[in-house]
């Protein structure tokens, strides 16, 4: 946007996560088995063809979702991966809080970066505030 100064906070990251108890030996899918498990989705257009990202050139593919495996909230959808109702989609490392605590785990070891990212950004009114400044700098320069 016009008048906004910005700086990448951290790339867009995407994994295959579950509740532990989804894994049956306790170690993660490979690829074409986790192709064939219960794939939960988020519903919206930034989330369309995330699976389909997540697969990209590995030669596989997502199959259509069911209506019932759509989730419009993040935190529903997080709900139902936690509950075991299926494998859904992490974004790192925003998710990597509950991969520590083990309410998920990697249901793959494959991870997609894709060509989003995370900003923050400062408008032309802030920059004139020497913290603004401070901060979008240290922020962007972070590593997450």
């Amino acid at each position: 946007m016009p008048g906004l100064r910005s700086g990448r906070v951290f790339d867009g990251r995407i994994v295959a996560v579950c509740q532990p108890s989804v894994l049956p030996t306790n170690t993660p899918f490979d690829l074409c088995a986790l192709a064939e498990q219960t794939l939960l989705h988020m519903s919206g257009p930034a989330h369309f063809g995330d699976w389909d990202r997540y697969f990209d050139g590995t030669g596989l593919h997502a199959p259509k979702p069911p209506k019932h495996d759509r989730y419009l909230s993040y935190m529903v959808y997080l709900r139902a991966i936690q509950s075991g109702l299926g494998v859904g989609i992490g974004w790192r490392p925003m998710i990597d809080e509950y991969l520590n605590n083990g309410s998920v785990v990697l249901a793959c070891e494959h991870e997609c970066r894709t060509a989003r990212g995370y900003f923050c950004s400062i408008s032309e009114r802030a920059r004139t505030r020497p913290v603004a400044e401070l901060f979008l700098n240290w922020i962007a320069s972070a590593e997450v």
